[in-house]
């Protein structure tokens, strides 16, 4: 893994080689890994088994925070983060237009408490923001990211960013979470900040969550979904394109980004048709591109 390698501090290489020597189970774990794969452990599910490697990385978010948009356990919030900005910064390498900027000017929209961008805290080659509209996990992130611009987003457009500034904008289940016509607003709105042949990331609920959600009670109970509610939306999404259903006002409490927030399945030929609108080029779709689970679309800035 890329990123691991290279957010992974010569302090926190220290430990980990110290640790080998010392260890013979770790050691043998270093040859089942390889020495990224190693690095990745150490950054995530080997905290509980070492915490000294706490002083080596960023601060962790409390688990109050961290369950708002993601896991609230350490290991699984630390992991998630780094190897999903690591896929994000791979197809954004794979796909980007040349650039002249000094620095890959990166947004993350949606931030939460910096579940990825307290990655991007490390890589010195990029100039971070954050936008969230939860005012707490801002204010997390302000005090404990300090190399990424962390700022609240209001619940409406425009973003507090200036046209044309940004190189790559992802955003990681935010759009799984918008009615259609927000949807458009905030997409009208990435267009402006993001530079001609600039890149935009989103995550989407498709054909396969949806499929995941159907078959899975844990999964059910956690969209408030029963069997015969799921296979409705299994029938309808290829029809409608586009479903959205407003979370309940325990998960909106939770949540504090307003009263239009719930969560929407967006059919593959509904982006094909209507994302491609003359501001963007829809590039990729990977179904469950996210470690299986949701869509990723790649888009272009035109």
């Amino acid at each position: 893994m890329d990123l691991a390698e290279r957010v992974s501090s010569e302090a926190l290489r220290a430990r980990l080689a110290q640790l080998c020597d010392d260890d013979p189970g770790t050691l043998v774990l270093s040859w089942m890994l390889g020495p990224s794969g190693l690095l990745v452990w150490a950054q995530s599910a080997a905290l509980a088994r070492n915490p000294e490697f706490r002083e080596c990385i960023p601060p962790i978010p409390p688990p109050e925070l961290r369950g708002i948009t993601a896991s609230p356990e350490e290991e699984v919030f630390l992991w998630s983060g780094l190897v999903d900005l690591d896929q994000f910064l791979g197809i954004y390498e794979r796909v980007r237009a040349t650039t002249t900027s000094a620095k890959t000017r990166v947004l993350d929209f949606a931030c939460g408490c910096g579940r990825l961008s307290r990655y991007l805290n490390d890589l010195d080659s990029v100039e971070a923001v954050g936008l969230d509209a939860n005012p707490r996990l801002v204010a997390w992130c302000q005090d404990n990211l300090k190399r990424v611009r962390t700022l609240v987003n209001p619940l409406q457009p425009p973003m507090p960013l200036p046209d044309a500034s940004i190189d790559l904008a992802y955003s990681l289940s935010l759009f799984t979470h918008l009615s259609e016509e927000v949807t458009k607003q905030w997409f009208a709105d990435l267009a402006r900040v993001l530079v001609r042949g600039g890149t935009l990331l989103v995550t989407t609920h498709g054909a396969q969550a949806l499929s995941i959600i159907r078959g899975s009670s844990v999964h059910r109970e956690l969209f408030d979904l029963d069997e015969k509610a799921a296979d409705d939306l299994i029938y309808r999404l290829p029809n409608e394109g586009f479903l959205y259903r407003r979370c309940n006002p325990d998960v909106l409490a939770m949540a504090n980004v307003g009263s239009d927030y719930g969560y929407s399945f967006i059919d593959e030929k509904y982006i094909a048709s209507t994302w491609n609108d003359g501001q963007f080029e829809v590039i990729e779709h990977l179904p469950g591109g996210l470690r299986g689970w949701q869509d990723i679309v790649v888009l272009r800035r035109l």
